[in-house]
């Protein structure tokens, strides 16, 4: 202790400088284990939907040769920021793909996310909104 009202601060620095490799490297372990989280966190909503896509048979189904692809409608764009109270995806629709073939399986978006879903589209332009609180268990 010494008088120092640094001691410490200076022993923590004095270990960082002994063994920077050894913090270097759990540093970024720490950094990568953050990364995966936040990652797989935020892109979950997305992984769901494109489940339900799946699930559902909401895709359209293009044969180059002997292969047979699946095209699902394209991510324009998602944010949980633009409504305070609805996680909003946009989507642009495959050509043989029509807004009221979603709209007919809301029933399916509001299971998968456990909460109400709202189907808006007009033409090739589809918007999903998922309530962000999910359904409260029956009291």
């Amino acid at each position: 202790m010494n008088g120092n009202p640094f001691y410490q601060v200076e022993r923590l620095i004095a270990f960082v400088q002994a063994n920077q490799w050894q913090v270097s490297a759990l540093a970024m372990i720490g950094l990568g284990i953050f990364a995966m989280t936040f990652f797989s966190i935020r892109n979950r909503r997305l992984r769901i939907m494109k489940s339900v896509f799946e699930r559902t048979s909401l895709y359209v189904k293009v044969e180059r040769g002997k292969r047979v692809s699946r095209l699902y409608p394209s991510l324009i764009r998602y944010s949980d920021t633009v409504d305070e109270e609805y996680d909003v995806f946009e989507y642009r629709l495959r050509p043989g793909m029509a807004v009221q073939e979603f709209e007919e399986k809301k029933k399916y978006f509001e299971s998968a996310f456990n909460s109400k879903a709202i189907v808006n589209g007009k033409g090739s332009w589809l918007e999903i909104k998922i309530r962000k609180t999910p359904y409260q268990g029956l009291s």
